[in-house]
């Protein structure tokens, strides 16, 4: 019998590199997969559907929402954002590890409602390299920018009193396979 796969929810602020970090990760892992949420924003450029989110209507979105199809939704910067459920649990049954590479406001409905999931927070650097990531991507519009602003939404506060992470690398999914035995 194959054992069933384990998620990972990868958390933090925009512009922390949650999506860079999972996407390197899964480069050299071929046991894990990287969800594919859905939102309800435009395609920015050179993103394609399928591949980066499915683009969807906010009334397809309201529609899964209806009939149960996300394991968690999420509205930021006035765009709605969600993980479509069937495919995470299809691909945790089939044995593969999933990654989802989501923000703070879906990753604790997930924890709600599948506490056995390995959850990480990515902080960045320093506030003022956040800042600079996010001014640098060009992909706000007027006043888009003050959702995604460090300091003004987000805290990162670690129980021993760092303000920077250690890199962990494959520490961390390490660390999810000894809690839960594998």
């Amino acid at each position: 019998m194959k054992n069933k796969g384990l998620l990972f929810v990868v958390s933090g602020p925009s512009g922390v590199g949650k999506g860079t970090i999972c996407q390197e990760y899964v480069k050299t892992h071929d046991d894990s997969v990287l969800s594919i949420s859905a939102t309800t924003r435009a395609p920015r450029e050179g993103e394609k559907h399928g591949v980066n989110y499915y683009y969807i209507t906010n009334e397809e979105f309201e529609a899964g929402i209806a009939k149960g199809e996300f394991l968690e939704n999420a509205v930021f910067c006035g765009n709605r954002y969600g993980t479509p459920k069937k495919a995470v649990l299809e691909m945790l049954e089939s044995g593969k590890n999933v990654i989802l590479a989501i923000e703070v406001q879906g990753a604790m409905q997930v924890r709600s409602h599948y506490p056995e999931g390995v959850f990480v927070f990515v902080i960045p650097p320093s506030l003022q390299e956040l800042e600079n990531r996010l001014r640098g991507r060009n992909t706000e519009t007027d006043g888009g920018s003050d959702h995604r602003q460090p300091g003004k939404r987000c805290h990162a506060v670690f129980p021993d009193g760092r303000r920077q992470a250690d890199p962990a690398d494959d520490a961390v999914c390490d660390c999810g396979r000894l809690r839960t035995g594998r």
